[in-house]
């Protein structure tokens, strides 16, 4: 007689079968001089599903943490021998900084409690031990480093996606002030023309820096009406009318602890700028419709093609500190290294095949100056990838995807059925110029109907 299980008893099953096997891939280390301590412990643990190893003194422990690489360690406070555990708590946070630690001691006191939680334990836990405690410590310290582990993950990922893409002069001078202006915590302006990147600039600079897994709040400046900045911004208190408008805050506050972004801020209007000197000089702002300063701590980047429009006392308040970056004019030798960049891109988001320049496409696009920089580029090869059948970009894909060049005039701000209607007529004329004329060989060999195939030639006015 077989006995089922319900859906209720599965889940369970489940469950705790995914909890043993996520408690298997934690390794714990117990470090303490006394024996009965280590082999309770350890039993306890290993009971629980833990990997576990355990060390008699801190020279065992410190090796023990570099063969065994535990997630955890318990560490006890009062050992004999050259290291005591906060010698040990000192040098395994600098060789260890993933690993966490929560102490454990038979005579501690409030100082030596406080003085390890600054050292950078995890916790303090007196003898006799309390394993609730110590079961809850560990599973706060197994979440907690999930959640780190997905957040560098992410920051790794946006870190990628937002690289700074080629090895020209200007480049790398660049990616220098960033990763220079990284470490540093004072407000910067980015100068550079429309489409040289600002913005990714901007983003580089916050996540070299320790601010890195904090918000990142950008404002377009271009895009908010001159009466409506001090609320975006600052935001509101529930004072301007009581009961109606709940309480709002603006992105300086969204912004706290990381960096406040302000695009195009030659838009700000001079109240604003006289409120942002006053947030930098004294790190304190009010909200609309209150006079009380509220304390907070950010980073505040502008970026602008042009400073003639933004505060000398806002200037100053930066420490005259500006990131240039170069137009792509002046970093033509990354030509190819952003064509692919972008055709990875644009791979990814169409699916389409990679197409790859000659030598002599690669040299006419040199020749042209790209006065909208990024910008003008990356759309320039996506119309090159629409307009192009083949698998390789010659000279004439490049006048015909409209490459402002002398001699062929440029038609590159046409729209998408526009551009499918040119590409569409070229490639008639093209396949009907393989087959000297013949309808019948050119529709054949393109895959339409020999009347669908008149239909296209009439509407494009060929004559076959």
């Amino acid at each position: 007689m077989s006995v089922g299980v319900s859906s209720w008893e599965l889940n369970i099953l489940e469950r705790e079968y995914k909890n043993m096997k996520l408690k298997s891939n934690v390794r714990i280390l117990i470090i303490d001089d006394e024996a009965p301590i280590r082999e309770v412990l350890s039993a306890t643990l290993r009971d629980e599903g833990f990997q576990v190893k355990v060390a008699e003194d801190g020279a065992d422990g410190l090796e023990k943490l570099r063969s065994f690489t535990p997630q955890i360690v318990f560490l006890d406070i009062w050992m004999p021998g050259s290291l005591d555990g906060l010698d040990v708590l000192t040098q395994a946070k600098k060789q260890f900084p993933e690993t966490d630690f929560i102490m454990i001691s038979g005579h501690g006191n409030i100082e030596t409690a406080v003085r390890s939680t600054r050292l950078g334990a995890w916790d303090f836990i007196e003898k006799p031990l309390s394993m609730d405690r110590i079961l809850i410590n560990i599973s706060n310290i197994i979440e907690y480093q999930k959640e780190r582990a997905q957040k560098q993950s992410l920051i790794s990922h946006l870190k990628k996606n937002i690289a700074i893409v080629g090895e020209a002069q200007a480049t790398v001078k660049l990616k220098e002030a960033i990763s220079a202006l990284g470490s540093t915590n004072h407000p910067l302006i980015v100068e550079g023309e429309k489409g040289t990147g600002r913005r990714l600039v901007a983003q580089n600079i916050h996540f070299a820096s320790p601010r890195a897994g904090l918000p990142f709040i950008e404002v377009n400046c271009v895009n908010l009406p001159s009466d409506l900045f001090d609320y975006e911004l600052f935001g509101w208190s529930n004072s301007i009318l009581p009961g109606q408008i709940p309480e709002q805050k603006g992105k300086v506050e969204l912004a706290e602890g990381g960096t406040l972004y302000l695009r195009e801020a030659q838009h700000l209007p001079q109240f604003i700028q006289k409120k942002l000197i006053k947030l930098i000089r004294h790190g304190s702002f009010q909200k609309v419709g209150t006079s009380e300063n509220q304390n907070i701590e950010l980073r505040i980047i502008l970026s602008s093609p042009t400073i003639e429009n933004i505060d000398p006392d806002l200037i100053e308040m930066c420490g005259f500190e500006f990131v240039r970056v170069p137009s792509l004019r002046e970093r033509l030798d990354d030509l190819v290294a952003l064509y692919w960049h972008f055709s990875d891109s644009i791979l990814r988001e169409e699916g389409v095949s990679r197409k790859k320049l000659t030598p002599q496409a690669l040299e006419l696009l040199k020749k042209y100056n790209w006065p909208g920089n990024l910008g003008e580029y990356r759309n320039f090869i996506e119309r090159l990838y629409l307009l192009t059948p083949a698998d390789h970009i010659e000279e004439h894909d490049l006048y015909f995807a409209g490459l402002p060049t002398e001699g062929h005039s440029p038609f590159y701000q046409i729209n998408f059925r526009q551009a499918r209607s040119q590409f569409e007529k070229q490639f008639l004329l093209e396949k009907l110029k393989e087959f000297d004329g013949n309808i019948s060989k050119t529709a054949e060999a393109i895959g339409l109907e020999r009347s669908y195939l008149h239909r296209k030639l009439k509407l494009y006015g060929i004559e076959s």
